[in-house]
Formats: structure tokens, sequence, C-alpha cells
């Protein structure tokens, strides 16, 4: 009874606007702690995941039966799970699924590389969001980011060789940042400007109830 064909019109979508767009959730939670974030009391710690034959059905279902051509994953870690995440991509290629899909909530990298990265291509993804928060390993440190800034640069540069369009979003003023770990994290978006990210969000930080931070 939702009347999805108003926000079709509207042109709602994150990140597709030329296409019939509809959002969806994979998984839920996030299994990391970052200090400003308001997952751990919102949705639990615990990642769990819905199978990816479901997942592919929910898919074909809006395409039969509202045409839809793109999806957007909302999810806060779809990528958590390399075998998750290769099964996916694996159906949508057997079941042959004919449909346009992106992840712009800021996706983790660890379980990311070459040959998944290739996968999320061919089975039409076209847009991935990555959350690096901060160029600066000591404000990563601070606000418990468990993040390879070595490695997110890899996955970035093997994103845009693929043909994904990629995103960036930072976050400026956590407590305790100095301006040496502001600059950091300037010249990081301008490194990754030079391999090919096409976008860059830089956000200021807000304490959000329920988080560490606040």
């Amino acid at each position: 009874g939702f009347p999805l064909e108003k926000y079709f019109q509207a042109k709602t979508s994150i990140s597709c606007h030329n296409e019939k767009s509809i959002t969806m959730l994979a998984t839920r939670g996030c299994p990391h702690t970052c200090t400003f974030c308001t997952v751990p009391n919102m949705w639990n710690s615990k990642w769990n995941a819905r199978t990816p034959q479901n997942v592919v059905n929910e898919m074909v279902f809006y395409k039969e039966n509202y045409g839809v051509e793109h999806v957007d994953f909302v999810d806060l870690t779809f990528a958590l799970s390399k075998s998750w995440t290769k099964e996916f991509c694996e159906i949508l290629l057997r079941d042959n699924v004919k449909l346009r899909w992106s992840l712009p909530i800021g996706t983790r990298v660890e379980h990311l590389d070459y040959e998944i990265l290739h996968l999320l291509k061919k089975t039409g993804c076209t847009r991935i969001l990555f959350s690096p928060e901060s160029g600066s390993k000591l404000t990563l440190l601070r606000i418990k980011k468990k993040l390879n800034i070595t490695k997110m640069e890899q996955v970035i540069r093997d994103s845009v060789e693929l043909g994904l369009i990629i995103k960036l979003a930072t976050i400026f003023g956590f407590p305790g940042q100095t301006k040496k770990e502001a600059i950091g994290t300037i010249a990081f978006i301008w490194k990754a400007a030079l391999i090919g990210v096409r976008d860059v969000v830089c956000l200021s930080f807000i304490p959000y109830p329920g988080t560490v931070l606040y």
C-alpha cells in the first residue's frame, strides 16, 4: 500500500536520479566501536545478515513488480563478510539479474580486494562511498576507528581502475583534533582526488546523544 510511484516521480534516490531507484537493507549492525557513532546503541554491535538469496529475491521482486532499475543498499557495513559478499554476487550472476546497485553509506574496506570489487562491478554496482572519517592516524586512533589507511588507498585505486565511482566521507572537528591532524585529512582528500575519487563530503563533528564522545 506504500505509494512508491510518488517517490519514483520525485526522483528521491540517494545516488541515482535518472532511474527508478529504491533503498534496501541486506544487513544490520556493526561490530566496530567508533566513539562518535550511534550504531552500538541504535542497532547493537552484532552484525546480522540476511541470506544472499533472500536479498536477491527482494531485488528481483522490485524489478518485476515496480520496474525498479537501481537499488541503493543503505547498510551500515554491507561488505563486512567476504564470503557473504562473494555469494551475493555469484547469485546475481547465476540468476542473470540485470539491475544496477550502489553502496551510498560508508562501507568499510577490510574485506574488499580486487577480486570482490571486480565482482561488484560485474554484477551492476556503480558507486561506493567509503568513510575514512580522517586521514590522520592520530585522529583515527583517538576515535577508535580501526582503519588501515594504506589498505583504503589500495581499495580506492582498484575501484577506480575497475570503473566504479568512488565518494569519500570525512569529519572535521573531533575533540582533541589538532590543525596538523586536520591538514592530514585534507592531504588524504587531495591524494584520493589524484587517484580518481569523484566526490568528497566534509562533515562537521556533532556529539550525538548515546555516543562515547557525547
